[in-house]
């Protein structure tokens, strides 16, 4: 295994590239980069399918690249990395295939891959914020891949890197299942993340992501927008109806509150 220098190497340029794309606290702008480097130039539409998100929101990632000079439009709907965008593409690159640019566990790399740093990041934030267990499940659905595909990463840097173990528990119902679980190892080096040590001592978030049954901040927010969009039409109508008396109506009213502080007061935290 390399020194703490080479792995101080690593997360120093991984802090760098966070500063430009917001790594650890906009996973979309991350993933935009990472589909260009491969496509080139492609419309919003094509990005939304890539990236397995929704077209506003992939819009307004694009608008924050270009303010940041990381993106171009070349023409209607259709974007490119700019020069500073390619110059930092080059930059990963380079990095990637630099056999001094990550630790080396038995001569596999790890950190110094885009999509294994991405995937390490993910799950780990996951398990930490569903006490050390990785919700599979969950977790493929908000990221928008296959369960198999969760599965894979988590063999790899379970076998290869030690980053997560195999653990046999009982359900319920009392059947056996097998799942899989952060080890202090994938600890270790996840708090020395960008972003990831605010994320485990973040409780407000912790706190939403439990009650939402999510793994991602986004995905929180998204299904309170959902739930309190579509439950404000019911309520009037019932209420009219003299259905709902005013004390349901006023939970329903200073739940909203309740969660609409909480979701700014988790994002202000994760900021600082």
């Amino acid at each position: 295994m390399q020194s703490s220098d080479g792995l101080d190497r690593v997360l120093n340029f991984w802090r760098n590239v966070d500063e430009k794309i917001d790594l650890s606290k906009s996973d979309i702008q991350w993933k935009i980069v990472l589909a260009m480097m491969s496509r080139g130039q492609c419309s919003t539409a094509e990005l939304a399918k890539d990236i397995s998100e929704n077209k506003k929101a992939t819009i307004d990632a694009i608008r924050k690249l270009i303010k940041k000079g990381l993106v171009t439009k070349v023409k209607f709907d259709v974007y490119s990395l700019s020069e500073a965008g390619k110059e930092l593409v080059e930059q990963i690159r380079k990095f990637s295939t630099s056999p001094l640019a990550a630790p080396n566990f038995d001569g596999e790399e790890y950190l110094n891959n885009p999509t294994h740093f991405y995937y390490f990041s993910e799950i780990l934030k996951a398990s930490i914020i569903n006490g050390g267990e990785v919700p599979i499940a969950r977790l493929a659905m908000e990221l928008g891949v296959s369960k198999s595909t969760i599965k894979a990463y988590l063999d790899l840097f379970s076998t290869k890197y030690k980053f997560f173990k195999k653990v046999t528990r009982r359900t319920f119902l009392g059947k056996i299942r097998q799942t899989y679980m952060v080890s202090d190892q994938g600890l270790k080096y996840g708090n020395r993340i960008p972003g990831m040590f605010r994320t485990k001592n973040n409780a407000l978030m912790k706190l939403m992501l439990k009650v939402t049954w999510s793994t991602r901040f986004e995905t929180s927010i998204l299904k309170l927008m959902a739930l309190f969009t579509a439950s404000a039409p019911l309520l009037m109508f019932f209420r009219g109806g003299g259905i709902i008396s005013r004390a349901e109506a006023a939970v329903w009213l200073y739940s909203m509150i309740f969660f609409s502080i909480l979701s700014v007061s988790a994002y202000l935290i994760s900021r600082l």
